[in-house]
């Protein structure tokens, strides 16, 4: 099994999906939870890839940032592709281009809709949805 991660930023109070894409370079701080699933997933010998709504420009300045981001094997940025999810054509997009089958897919993500579009599409996906739910999912201590 594979897995992709994923993540975006809730800024609330209706705020533009253009400001929350360009202003993701002013993320603060990774979440040790994550990125210890991460770690996990790597020593597993799992591949893990990145799926993102962001910006090119915006992620480029993040993945420079922060050197977690070369344990990825490979990054699908919206800014890059011109798809976004929860589109099918992203999710297929990534299966044509890992050459993985569907359901040996695992899609992370915190967004109800983007799970929901990962599994319409024949991936295993988990919504999290609050602290300490991938820590419990994969028994990490």
């Amino acid at each position: 099994m594979e897995l992709v991660a994923s993540s975006r930023i809730s800024m609330g109070g209706g705020e533009s999906i253009t400001r929350v894409m360009h202003n993701w370079v002013d993320l603060k701080e990774v979440l040790p939870e994550g990125l210890k699933t991460l770690q996990s997933c790597k020593a597993h010998g799992k591949k893990v890839y990145v799926l993102s709504n962001y910006a090119d420009d915006a992620f480029a300045v993040v993945e420079h940032k922060y050197d977690f981001f070369n344990l990825f094997d490979a990054k699908f940025v919206s800014g890059r592709l011109k798809l976004m999810k929860p589109s099918e054509q992203i999710f297929q997009y990534v299966i044509s281009a890992t050459g993985h089958e569907p359901s040996r897919v695992l899609f992370l993500d915190d967004t109800p809709g983007n799970v929901e579009g990962a599994l319409f599409c024949g991936w295993q996906s988990l919504c999290v949805s609050h602290p300490g739910k991938l820590t419990e999912f994969f028994g990490l201590e």
